[in-house]
């Protein structure tokens, strides 16, 4: 959590900013988190962290989308896809094996998790 309290402003700030380009362009924007992948594929998180440096046993994995989440600027939609993807995980390889982006799969996991929000949002019953 410390380490994660001291990000915080700087990624509020680009939120804000982020938010009133939205805003000046009137565009319907939507703030969507992506998870890492030891968080969709937690038997990942062990040796993650441990390559890091840092110690696995006290992780909240929520808790990185939650303080984005609540730094997000009021009124802007936040997608977390973070459970949607964790739920179909253990069917699909969501990211690469050695590399902590999408794969193919991820992505299309992802784009369908996505779609019916951001139709809503396009369609203005989102905003």
């Amino acid at each position: 959590p410390g380490r994660l309290d001291g990000l915080i402003p700087l990624t509020s700030t680009a939120l804000q900013d982020f938010a009133r380009t939205c805003k000046n362009a009137d565009i319907p924007c939507m703030l969507v988190l992506a998870p890492p992948a030891y968080a969709v594929h937690t038997d990942r998180l062990v040796a993650t962290f441990e390559a890091f440096g840092l110690n696995p046993s006290a992780v909240d994995l929520d808790a990185p989308a939650k303080a984005v989440t609540k730094a997000a600027p009021i009124g802007m939609p936040v997608l977390d896809l973070s459970a949607s993807m964790r739920t179909v995980a253990t069917e699909r390889a969501m990211y690469l094996t050695f590399d902590p982006h999408w794969s193919a799969q991820g992505h299309a996991v992802a784009a369908e998790i996505m779609a019916p929000p951001v139709a809503q949002m396009i369609q203005g019953n989102i905003r």
